[in-house]
């Protein structure tokens, strides 16, 4: 954990702006947490109702999944000039 919290605001300002960077770590933070809040709590229910976590490893596994791809298309701000 030491870098990664350095290393993701850098690469955030490097790919997206200075100008954009409490707006994204706004944005982005609340979610992170939510759900390092809520992943124990859904892989505890996951178990409790069928008996392994295999069903809570298949869902985290999606979520990373989509979270990827929607990096992979995630494009840079556009400058808005002004008309």
């Amino acid at each position: 954990m030491g870098g990664l919290h350095f290393l993701l605001r850098l690469a955030w300002a490097d790919y997206y702006g200075r100008q954009h960077i409490g707006t994204i770590g706004g944005v982005t933070l609340p979610i992170q947490l939510g759900g390092q809040a809520l992943g124990p709590v859904v892989a505890g229910v996951v178990f409790d109702l069928t008996g392994g976590y295999q069903g809570a490893f298949v869902f985290f596994a999606s979520a990373v999944t989509l979270a990827s791809l929607l990096v992979l298309a995630a494009v840079p701000p556009r400058t808005l000039t002004p008309q």
